[in-house]
C-alpha cells in the first residue's frame, strides 16, 4: 500500500513536527484550538480523556488520537478537569517549564502534528472523520503502528544524536499506519480503495502509470472484468468514476509540478498524461479555473509579496 500512499503523501507534502513528550501532573487539561494541521497525541503512560463535540473518549497507555482535520478539542486528566489553553501550555512546556504542577505524573503524553498542503488534496483525506482513536488492544504487539509507538518514545527518551530528525521520519511512518488502519479496520462496512484489492490495484497502476493514455476499457482489461462491472466497483469504493478520478489527480499533480519545479508546461501536461498543450490548457482552466500559465504566475506573485 505504501507505493500509493507514497504517491499521495509526496505530492500533498506531508509534514511532521513533534512538540514534546511530557509528563502531566494534578487535574490538567490542554484546550486546543482548531488548527491548519492534523494533531496528533500519543498516550505513552497513564490515562486520561479526549473530549471532542460534546463527546468524551477513553484513553490510556498505548491509545493514539489523531485529529485530521485540526478539529478543536481538549485532551485533560479527567471530563471534570478545567484546561488551560493549549498553546499556552505548549509555550511553557519548550520553555521546560510545567504548566500543571503536582507530585506524581499521572500521565505522559507525545504530541505533535502533521503538516499538508490543502491545496493538493486526496479523496482518502477528504472523507477521513473529525477524530481517529487506535487503541493499543487493536493494533497489537506485532502491528506496524506498535513498532513506530515504541521506536519513537525510544528516540524521545534516550535523545541519542540526530533523533529529532529520526523521529520525524518516524512519525510520518506512524501517520501512514494509521490512515491504513483506519481504512481497513475503522471505516464503513462498505467497500473503499484498501478493502477492495481490485479497485486498490486499478488506483495503484493509475498513480504508477499517470501519463498513460487511459481510458475504461484499458483498465477494465488490466483488471481482468467487464467495463460495468469495473466502474461500478470504482465508483462504489473511491466515491468517483474512474475517469473523474483520473482527472482530478492529474490535476493535483499538475498543480504540484507547476508548484514545485521548473519543468515547462508541455512538459507538465506530459508528466499528467496530456501531450497536446491544448487539451492540457483547456483540461487545467476547466478544472482549477485558471490556465496552467496563469497559475504559475500567479504563484510568482504571491511569492514576490
Amino acid at each position: 500500500m505504501e507505493s500509493l500512499l507514497g504517491d499521495i503523501l509526496s505530492t500533498i507534502r506531508l509534514k511532521s513536527a513533534i512538540y514534546f513528550k511530557h509528563g502531566f501532573c494534578g487535574s490538567w487539561g490542554l484546550d486546543e484550538p482548531n488548527s491548519p494541521y492534523s494533531q496528533f497525541h500519543l498516550v505513552t503512560s497513564g490515562n486520561c480523556v479526549l473530549e471532542i463535540g460534546g463527546e468524551i473518549n477513553s484513553l490510556e497507555k498505548g491509545d493514539i488520537a489523531i485529529l485530521p482535520q485540526g478539529t478543536p478539542h481538549q485532551i485533560k486528566a479527567t471530563p471534570e478537569a478545567i484546561c488551560t489553553p493549549g498553546p499556552e501550555a505548549l509555550e511553557e512546556i519548550m520553555k521546560g517549564g510545567q504548566p500543571f504542577p503536582g507530585k506524581e505524573i499521572s500521565t505522559q503524553l507525545i504530541c505533535g502534528h502533521y503538516e499538508m498542503d490543502r491545496e493538493l488534496s486526496h479523496p482518502i483525506f477528504e472523507e477521513l472523520p473529525s477524530y481517529i482513536i487506535i487503541k493499543s488492544a487493536d493494533y497489537g504487539r506485532y502491528d506496524l503502528i506498535y513498532s513506530m509507538f515504541e521506536l519513537i518514545l525510544e528516540e524521545m527518551t534516550l535523545q541519542k544524536p540526530g533523533f529529532e530528525t529520526v523521529i520525524i521520519r518516524l512519525a510520518e511512518i506512524l501517520f501512514i499506519s494509521i490512515i491504513r488502519h483506519y481504512y481497513l479496520h475503522q471505516a464503513s462496512e462498505k467497500l473503499n480503495m484498501f478493502k477492495d484489492k481490485m479497485i486498490y490495484e486499478a488506483v495503484n497502476l493509475i498513480h504508477k502509470e499517470l501519463a498513460n493514455s487511459w481510458n475504461i476499457e484499458k483498465l477494465a482489461h488490466r483488471m481482468g472484468v467487464s467495463r460495468t462491472l469495473f466502474i461500478e466497483r470504482f465508483k462504489s469504493a473511491v466515491g468517483e468514476t474512474p475517469m473523474k478520478y483520473i482527472t482530478l489527480w492529474r490535476m493535483t499533480k499538475a498543480r504540484y509540478l507547476l508548484k514545485k519545479t521548473d519543468l515547462s508546461l508541455p512538459q507538465v501536461g506530459e508528466k499528467v498524461g496530456y501531450f497536446s498543450e491544448t487539451a492540457f490548457n483547456r483540461a487545467f482552466k476547466q478544472m482549477c479555473g485558471v490556465s496552467p500559465g496563469k497559475f504559475r504566475q500567479q504563484l510568482k506573485q504571491e511569492g514576490t509579496k
